[in-house]
């Protein structure tokens, strides 16, 4: 369960500060990097397939690293591994 949730709060800011201290995302699903390159779940489903995505192994629901998404928004190749 989240943290967050857990906490109690007395001010609003005392949530903001919260908030503030999550950590970095490293991960993206594949809806979330849909969103971020403006294709379909089915595209990024198909990047997957030819290896220009490349999502972290061993895991129920595919994951793919930041690097990867924010290197194919910007026109690279995005495959880096990890």
């Amino acid at each position: 369960m989240n943290s967050l949730a857990k906490a109690s709060f007395e001010h609003p800011d005392d949530i903001a500060a919260a908030q503030a201290t999550a950590p970095e995302r490293l991960t993206y699903s594949v809806a979330e990097a849909a969103v971020l390159l403006g294709v379909s779940r089915p595209t990024i489903y198909r990047l997957i397939a030819r290896r220009v995505l490349i999502p972290i192994p061993g895991l129920r629901h595919k994951r793919l690293p930041k690097k990867q998404v924010r290197r194919l928004a910007e026109g690279g190749s995005g495959v880096d591994l990890f």
